[in-house]
């Protein structure tokens, strides 16, 4: 009997030391993601992107939709993260909703497309978009 429990509590021990390194080898590779500059001066998200959003749509279950794409103009430099604000106005050009979306990781001159849920469908919206911020790598 006390050597079923010698056994028992060596795998206990081992359990532990395994589950430890399983916890904290993470923290000692550090973040594998890169070092980003985070841009929110509009002159300068302008130069980096250009976004679009297409009039919103109700899907089968009657959910807004809102859908576009973000370009990132930049020739060298990749759109680690792009924050942009959708302006959900009624037919009298009251703002009713704002929608947020981050794209992550679009490349040099390349396009990245979104298609988001903007709520349930009340009545007709127009969108006007906007991008906030914009992190590209250091």
């Amino acid at each position: 009997m006390r050597r079923i429990y010698t056994i028992i509590g060596i795998l206990v021990v081992i359990a532990g030391v395994v589950a430890l390194v399983v916890m904290f080898t993470p923290l000692l590779r550090g973040s594998s993601e890169p070092a980003t500059q985070k841009i929110t001066d509009q002159k300068k998200i302008g130069a980096l992107a250009l976004a679009f959003v297409a009039p919103p749509y109700a899907d089968q279950y009657q959910a807004l939709r809102v859908s576009g794409y973000v370009d990132n103009l930049s020739t060298t430099q990749t759109l680690v993260r792009t924050s942009v604000e959708i302006n959900l106005y009624d037919r009298d050009g009251n703002r009713k909703e704002v929608v947020k979306q981050t794209l992550k990781d679009i490349p040099p001159r390349q396009r990245k497309s979104y298609d988001v849920s903007a709520g349930t469908f009340k009545d007709a919206r127009d969108a006007r978009i906007k991008v906030v911020s914009v992190e590209v790598e250091k």
